[in-house]
């Protein structure tokens, strides 16, 4: 029997498209997978981080003492200046962590007094010696309310 070492063998064209496409399939669903770890840690990191408490009081606009000038921290499109205390912040996503548009959030052990300052101005917060505050910037308005969570390292 003489061999055609001259044939060729006709490309599995249906293999290689049904093994692109598994390959795609599994792609797909990775990015999904990763994509719902993520949003689940982002709704996780904002439950931490949110803490519901009342109001925080309004401040006076008197002048810093020069004695004692304030503390500042600028995070994310806001200036946090408090009296005095430990400061931690973060930028958490919008509707509890499930949107990728983020704002920030400070808690303050024992402020004393609060001075948020954001493109909209400036939002003075008066807190008793030792009642901790917890700061929402979000869409460049300052919310405080008194108290911080315990879940936040």
């Amino acid at each position: 029997m003489a061999l055609d070492y001259g044939a060729r063998r006709r490309p599995r064209r249906g293999a290689l498209i049904i093994s692109g496409a598994a390959l795609g399939v599994a792609a797909i669903g990775a990015l999904i997978l990763i994509t719902l770890n993520d949003r689940k840690a982002r709704i996780a990191e904002a439950k931490a981080w949110t803490v519901s408490g009342a109001p925080c009081a309004h401040g006076l606009g008197a002048a810093w003492d020069a004695d004692a000038p304030p503390q500042i921290v600028d995070f994310g499109k806001a200036r946090f200046a408090r009296a005095h205390g430990a400061t931690r912040c973060a930028e958490i996503g919008y509707d509890g962590g499930r949107s990728g548009d983020i704002f920030p959030i400070c808690q303050f052990d024992h402020p004393g007094r609060l001075e948020i300052t954001t493109d909209h101005g400036a939002t003075l917060f008066q807190l008793g010696p030792l009642d901790p505050a917890t700061v929402f910037v979000e869409h460049g308005v300052a919310r405080c309310v008194v108290g911080r969570s315990q879940d936040v390292d």
